[in-house]
């Protein structure tokens, strides 16, 4: 393949899509999640981009780094979403997006299709518009083959190269695709709204007209039909209304032009007679969970400090504390996203309530850098314990690790996962959440906390300090930063982000949603999703009355109110997703809801947008809350059903890997079955205390022997010979002394009355 990049061991390139002027994509296998993806590279050699930057004046490895970063804020059903950012072999960026298969540019899509076919496809690009024009970003660049459309009639916005925010522009020269340049642009005026409604405006016009308006053989006279010569609107096969209202769009002068999205969409409704269709929920959505970052300008210029300084050789470790909602999640995301255009390799993790594997937070993490990290096969038999696929990533059989106490076990696996970290020869961010819900994992943070300032790492971890304050105290090495609510300030911005300028600036709504939410923002958010669904949609939210208290009784009801705006038909599922944790179980799910295909999956995920969110390949709900209001909604009698089908499940999709016991324990419990209970309590206690997980392993055998104290029979624990686990005082195990202390008020189920009193 031309211009194919050597990305190391994680992507696999399968075949060339396209090439344009600045960059090349590609089809490739992402072999850490198993998906296929799309990547964008340069399409030159790097010894060529010094000649092309003193000829166009563009810096192509600047303007690829500039759409990740502009692409990377931005979540909206009409624009190409990106996934991660990197170099290749020869230090050249690229980065990969959703792989979007069978698309065509809009005009092959449209081509000899009538208007009515025609006008969603505008609908979808014109709220994509919206969405960049209220982040204050302008295209600059579309034309046909930077919109596509899927076979089901989906658009994508893509191509983002040469986007810019509007305090970015200067004097500089003019870009962009000739014949879709706007006239005023070529007469050297600032790109704005309206010459993004022009090129938009003109490719319908070449939808509709079946060519391009204007001759294409001379540059010079191209440019000056563009200036100068009107575009022929009247014979277009199209309605009235569409006649009148591109030939407004297309007006040379921009102030003749329509000002913004809004107008447009507007007068289509008034000269029709016809109402739009109702605003879309993932496209409210887009606007209320990806509006702009605001405030925590000192918080982000602490975080930033630190990166600019683990670039350079000294890390730092950093933990964010605040209340749940008030935006710890969308600091980090920032962070993250300046960190890979600057060079670093960022790892991700999210600690979970629900029980789990023990130091599963450290799978995730080691899997990004197995892939691209060479290990012996010792240290590979080690780290299976938490990365079961480890063999597949790093391409070669692994062998079980030789038995040793727990307690040296445990030894060994935090020895070696902070090896792989020191091994790293590109810099590291590391980022985990919700380290409130951790216990045996923190060690492993506390010892990467003290050899950050020896290598480029930096770690940045958020908890909520509302659920367990003292955790600082727990992790003295890192630096802590505590998050506070938004000022009314900071609301006025994130309103203007989400309505506009014209709207987001009243003082009465300002007032009203600090009354309402004192500046926690996922309130914020979520109180005015509550006012859009009352007025109808968002931009009407300004012209109803403020009701005197929207949540009465507190957030609750205006979550519950999101909630039920999903579909009767697609909650079950979604109540099974909740009792399961924040990140969802695909495979899991798949099994419980009968599905065929993934397709089917993916289409109820699709539905369910309004609760969840896509985190890389992940989904997840798209805030805790969410799923605890779910949870709040279900009666215990269903619970119960429920947790015994979620553990049905858990053994048809994963038999007996032994990375479930605890899951299943807790499912199995929490549905009444006692039996099982003991039996994955006892099974998974053994496995704990092998890894040396001794709390989280008393805690599951002291619950399973008093299930056995309070059962007819004994149990058939774990499935040894002698029924006794490791972690009997005496038994075929090794007991740490700590173990020693906590058993003698319980004896774990299958150990002997003697063995218990030594």
């Amino acid at each position: 393949m031309q211009h194919a990049p050597a990305l190391g061991r994680r992507y696999v390139l399968l075949n060339q899509l396209g090439e344009g002027g600045m960059g090349v994509v590609f089809r490739a296998h992402d072999r850490l999640t198993s998906t296929l993806v799309a990547i964008k590279s340069l399409a030159v050699e790097p010894e060529v981009l010094d000649m092309l930057l003193s000829s166009s004046g563009i810096d192509l490895r600047t303007a690829l780094t500039h759409e990740f970063q502009v692409l990377a804020t931005l979540r909206h059903p009409h624009i190409v979403a990106v996934l991660d950012y990197g170099f290749d072999h020869n230090q050249q960026p690229f980065f990969t997006m959703e792989y979007l298969p069978d698309v065509v540019p809009i005009t092959e899509y449209g081509d000899r299709r009538e208007e009515a076919q025609l006008l969603p496809l505008f609908w979808q690009a014109l709220q994509a518009l919206r969405y960049l024009h209220r982040r204050g970003i302008f295209h600059r660049d579309l034309k046909p083959e930077n919109i596509l459309v899927s076979p089901d009639g989906t658009v994508k916005l893509l191509d983002f190269g040469l986007a810019r925010l509007r305090e970015q522009f200067s004097d500089e020269q003019v870009v962009g695709t000739l014949p879709y340049l706007p006239p005023e642009v070529l007469a050297g005026v600032p790109y704005s709204e309206a010459s993004d409604l022009y090129a938009l405006a003109l490719i319908l016009y070449e939808v509709l007209a079946g060519q391009y308006p204007f001759a294409m053989v001379d540059v010079e006279e191209l440019i000056a039909d563009i200036q100068q010569r009107p575009i022929p609107v009247d014979d277009l096969p199209a309605s009235d209304t569409i006649r009148t209202m591109l030939a407004r769009l297309l007006a040379k002068a921009p102030a003749e032009r329509y000002s913004d999205v809004d107008d447009v969409l507007n007068e289509y409704a008034q000269l029709s007679n016809i109402a739009l269709p109702p605003e879309a929920a993932p496209v409210r959505d887009s606007f209320l969970q990806a509006a702009r970052f605001v405030g925590r300008h000192r918080e982000l210029e602490m975080l930033t400090n630190g990166l600019i300084a683990m670039l350079e050789g000294t890390g730092s470790a950093w933990l964010v504390g605040g209340e749940s909602g008030v935006g710890k999640t969308r600091l980090l995301d920032e962070l993250r996203v300046q960190a890979l255009v600057r060079g670093a390799k960022v790892v991700r993790a999210q600690a979970t309530a629900e029980a789990s594997t023990p130091y599963r937070l450290w799978r995730e993490p080691l899997r990004h850098l197995l892939v691209d990290t060479e290990v012996s096969d010792f240290e590979a038999s080690v780290l299976a314990a938490i990365v079961p696929d480890i063999g597949t990533l790093i391409e070669r059989e692994i062998q079980p690790a030789p038995e040793i106490t727990p307690q040296a076990a445990k030894e060994r696996l935090f020895s070696t996962i902070v090896a792989v970290f020191r091994r790293q020869q590109q810099p590291i961010l590391l980022l985990l959440e919700d380290l409130q819900w951790m216990d045996d994992s923190l060690v492993v943070v506390e010892r990467l906390g003290h050899a950050v300032a020896e290598q480029p790492l930096l770690i940045v971890a958020n908890f909520r300090n509302d659920e367990r304050p003292n955790l600082p105290d727990a992790l003295p090495s890192m630096q802590f930063i505590n998050l506070e609510r938004l000022t009314n300030d900071e609301m006025s911005e994130l309103t203007v982000s989400i309505l506009g300028e014209r709207s987001g600036r009243r003082s009465d709504l300002i007032s009203f949603l600090q009354q309402e939410t004192e500046g926690n923002v996922f309130f914020v958010v979520e109180t005015m999703r509550a006012l859009a669904e009352e007025a109808g949609q968002l931009q009407a939210v300004t012209a109803i009355d403020l009701p005197d208290n929207l949540v009465a009784v507190g957030v609750r009801d205006v979550i519950r109110r999101r909630l039920d705006r999903i579909d009767t038909a697609d909650q079950p599922l979604l109540r099974y997703a909740a009792l399961m944790g924040r990140t969802l179980d695909l495979h899991v799910l798949r099994t419980l809801s009968g599905a065929t295909t993934a397709l089917a999956l993916n289409t109820w995920l699709s539905r369910c947008g309004v609760v969840l969110e896509a985190q890389g390949t992940d989904w997840r709900f798209a805030h805790d809350k969410l799923r605890e209001g779910m949870l709040d909604m279900l009666p215990a009698a269903e619970r119960r059903q429920l947790h015994r089908d979620i553990a049905e499940a858990l053994v048809t999709v994963y038999g007996d890997d032994p990375d479930h016991p605890a899951q299943l324990a807790y499912h199995w419990g929490a549905a009444g079955d006692t039996e099982r209970e003991m039996h994955y309590s006892a099974l998974a206690g053994e496995q704990l205390l092998q890894r040396g997980a001794y709390r989280s392993a008393m805690e599951l055998l002291n619950r399973a022997y008093s299930l056995l104290e309070g059962a007819d029979r004994p149990p058939a624990v774990a499935g040894t010979p002698s029924a006794q686990p490791r972690g009997c005082i005496g038994g075929g195990g090794h007991a740490a002394p700590e173990l020693r202390l906590s058993a003698r008020g319980a004896t774990p189920p299958g150990c002997t009355g003697t063995a218990a009193r030594r």
